[in-house]
């Protein structure tokens, strides 16, 4: 898997990089280039996995090379009732893969409890096509089809369920949570604040895992007036500095 810490690894001596393999013997293998054996306990054959669904019929839902026309990658428009087929994690996000999993199950459960509705097939096919426009900034590959970030993908299906958080809102109402919210870490705590299924503890679990990231950051000043003064003023800068932002970032929305 590929990580921050693959090249130290790498560098280091403890990883290293081998061409292709081109044959197996009874106790280890030869890459291809070289001639002599390598020894090996364990292969591990990261292939990744094939888009595919033999328990479906082709005719209702069609892969090719990986490539399947699901709405959100869940619900395909061909269907006569499309909401009453999903599918749950078919995504292969930059990011942990069970929140999606768990938003989808989320936004399934209300379609089947009739508290939401899928919108129109052109709707549908028109999110389609912009995923296949995202999928271009990947090389093109078996690989990359179902390729999501994180971040934007939670964002769009809490928007279906009813779940995204009102950032504007809590940056009047709750400025804590606001700065948590837009910069700190993403979490799927965020998305239990409002809406169906929310929790009450949501608020003090984004705070709480806050706080344990920032404090190994915090340094201990001297407790003095000139020290107090400065922090003050930083304070105040950033509080109109965001006003402004947000003020800038509303007309602009108006203009486009």
């Amino acid at each position: 898997m590929v990580n921050d810490a693959l090249p130290n690894r790498i560098l280091s001596g403890t990883v290293v990089v081998k061409p292709n393999i081109d044959r197996f013997t009874p106790n280890g293998i030869i890459f291809k280039g070289e001639s002599q054996e390598t020894p090996c306990d364990v292969v591990l054959l990261a292939t990744g996995y094939k888009v595919s669904f033999p328990f479906i019929s082709q005719s209702l839902i069609p892969t090719d090379k990986n490539q399947v026309e699901l709405y959100k990658y869940m619900f395909s428009p061909k269907l006569a009732h499309p909401k009453t087929l999903a599918f749950i994690s078919l995504a292969q996000p930059v990011g942990a893969l069970l929140p999606i999993g768990e938003m989808e199950s989320r936004w399934f459960a209300q379609l089947m409890a009739n508290k939401l509705s899928l919108p129109d097939r052109q709707t549908m096919y028109e999110d389609i096509e912009s995923k296949r426009i995202f999928m271009k900034r990947f090389y093109e590959s078996d690989r990359h089809t179902i390729q999501v970030d994180w971040l934007d993908f939670m964002d769009e299906l809490a928007a279906q369920v009813g779940v995204k958080p009102p950032l504007f809102k809590y940056f009047f109402t709750d400025p804590e949570l606001w700065r948590a919210l837009a910069f700190g870490p993403s979490l799927p705590y965020q998305y239990r604040l409002e809406g169906p299924h929310s929790w009450s503890g949501a608020r003090d679990a984004i705070l709480t895992v806050e706080n344990r990231i920032k404090s190994p950051l915090k340094t201990r000043l001297p407790d003095s007036r000139k020290r107090r003064g400065t922090k003050s003023l930083l304070n105040i800068t950033r509080f109109v500095g965001l006003i402004l932002f947000m003020i800038f970032a509303y007309l602009l929305n108006l203009i486009l």
